[in-house]
């Protein structure tokens, strides 16, 4: 996605796969998922920001603008012609509300409130922050349900393998006991 750095999504993939430790496809794949969703969580936090930021600069953007308005005093002209004729009572104040609004117009053209922009547009109104907290949940769920897989097949792969390595103890103890009594009865012969 635009301002997101490919680098730092292969650091944060790398990372887990290092502390996680994950062997066979499977686990691999559920470190991956997990990494996507941690992914999306920190996208959402930008996200949240970016629609704070837009809607704010846009308030704010609003309240210049009406304090510049404040400043004119409008006037029809030529009589029945749909015409206003606008004229500046304070240039100083007007001029100051304007700049001020134009700055915060600005602002919303930055790339985080944008981002804000497009997730309201994407989610069709005004309950945007809502549809974000969802999703924000839901992935946590996917984050936790992920771990939670891969904590269950990390802890059967180390069950089976103590397993195996109890079997091999007792194989070898078993040899080792064959091998004894073996010698102890050839001992037993030559002492006849």
């Amino acid at each position: 996605m635009a301002g997101e750095d490919e680098a730092e999504y292969s650091a944060l993939c790398e990372q887990l796969h290092d502390e996680l430790a994950p062997v066979g496809i499977l686990e691999t794949q559920l470190v991956g998922r997990m990494a996507g969703a941690l992914w999306r969580l920190r996208r959402l936090s930008h996200i949240e920001a970016g629609l704070l930021t837009y809607h704010a600069a846009g308030a704010y953007a609003d309240a210049a603008e009406t304090v510049a308005a404040a400043h004119t005093k409008t006037e029809s002209a030529w009589g029945d012609l749909e015409f206003e004729r606008v004229t500046v009572l304070d240039e100083a104040a007007h001029g100051e509300a304007l700049a001020v609004a134009s700055e915060a117009r600005a602002a919303r053209l930055c790339d985080g409130a944008l981002l804000g922009a497009a997730y309201q547009s994407d989610a069709a109104g005004a309950d945007a922050l809502t549809k974000l907290a969802r999703y924000e949940v839901m992935l946590e769920r996917s984050l936790y349900r992920a771990g939670e897989e891969l904590r269950r097949l990390q802890e059967a792969r180390a069950e089976r393998e103590a397993a195996r390595q109890e079997q091999a103890g007792k194989a070898r103890l078993g040899a080792i006991v064959r091998r004894a009594l073996a010698h102890g009865a050839a001992s037993a012969d030559q002492d006849e």
